[in-house]
């Protein structure tokens, strides 16, 4: 009767795979065949073990376990596809030599089955800190890789990848905490469905290319970074309308949180280098949506600062509001506070506040 609890397992990976095959468009790409090994090398483990008759939620949890160290394994940007996959091929190769021996030997029967759980469970928790090791040492161990314009996007995979890593071998070091502490008992059925629940995430994160560690927004602001970090960007090639909403709200959070341009020497170059973006994809933004160039930008900003300060105090001197906006003139501050407000200071002056 314990084999039929394993049942859930076959149709797990069978519904995975099924999905996967059906709904990929690219099954080619290193990340589909990754899935691919996950999926089958857990069903083919899945099905070992009911045949033995050792089907009990210990033989569930070390296929989980497999499957979820290739999941992890999966190749991103900035690692290599091919010597990762060459890893995992050779890790579900070796999982799959020790069950078939032990099917074979007949160790799959009580209580040696334990043994060869372990023994899974154990791989994968190594294989699994290695590759994510690896993938630490290929990013931060080459200095060129940290100037590219993907390091960001890089990073947040990695981290992405670190945190399920975390996550997975906390779940193996409670689950056999638990048994060890109650020596006598199989492996309760929820260790195996809790790990079989992250296997969905990084199965969905896989396929989704999202990391699920920050929002979709959040993620389209680094994709942009990446974007705009690119050298030699053509003059007149496009941009789409919707990185150019999102650079333009990051340009007035930043202007109206950082207030860079009180600063006389504002320059479209530092804006460039503290928004980690380029001068075109700037330019283009402020202009596109702002309908203005970047110094008339700047000048709003200053001019609506210099209100702020006329409205705290009144008796504000010209010349001293100039200087506390950011101009380095008052003949440039009277210029583009009549072009911003249709007035001089002055006038602006008495029709707000003394009128």
């Amino acid at each position: 009767m314990e084999s039929l609890s394993f049942i859930p397992a076959i149709v797990f990976f069978v519904s995975l795979s099924v999905y996967d095959y059906l709904s990929s468009r690219d099954r080619h790409c290193p990340r589909y065949r990754t899935r691919l090994m996950a999926s089958s090398g857990g069903l083919i483990l899945s099905s070992c073990f009911l045949l033995s008759d050792a089907g009990d939620a210990g033989g569930f949890f070390s296929a989980l376990a497999v499957s979820e160290a290739l999941m992890l394994a999966s190749p991103g940007t900035g690692v290599s596809p091919s010597r990762t996959l060459t890893y995992s091929v050779a890790f579900l190769g070796l999982c799959l030599a020790i069950a078939g021996a032990a099917f074979a030997f007949g160790w799959l029967s009580k209580p040696s089955v334990k043994f060869v759980h372990a023994v899974l469970v154990i791989m994968s928790a190594i294989f699994s800190m290695g590759m994510l090791l690896s993938f630490v040492l290929d990013l931060f161990g080459n200095i060129g890789k940290l100037m590219d314009p993907d390091v960001l996007w890089n990073v947040l995979m990695l981290g992405s990848k670190l945190v399920h890593g975390i996550i997975f071998n906390v779940m193996i070091a409670v689950a056999y905490i638990f048994m060890a502490s109650l020596p006598c008992s199989g492996m309760p059925v929820i260790f195996p469905f809790l790990l079989c629940a992250h296997s969905v995430v990084l199965f969905l994160a896989s396929r989704s290319g999202h990391s699920f560690l920050v929002t979709v927004r959040q993620e389209e602001e680094i994709r942009l970074l990446r974007s705009d970090s690119v050298q030699g960007t053509d003059q007149d090639e496009p941009i789409p309308d919707s990185r150019l909403k999102v650079l333009h709200s990051r340009i007035v959070a930043y202007m109206e949180k950082e207030h860079p341009f009180l600063d006389p020497d504002f320059s479209m170059q530092k804006m460039a280098r503290d928004l980690y973006s380029n001068k075109l994809y700037l330019s283009k933004a402020i202009n596109s949506l702002s309908h203005k160039n970047f110094r008339q930008f700047v000048n709003f900003y200053r001019i609506e600062y210099a209100k702020d300060l006329f409205r705290k105090d009144p008796r504000l001197r010209i010349n001293e509001a100039s200087d506390m906006s950011g101009f380095h003139t008052v003949v440039s501050f009277n210029m583009a506070f009549k072009l911003n407000t249709g007035q001089t200071p002055s006038e602006w002056l008495h029709t707000n506040m003394f009128s």
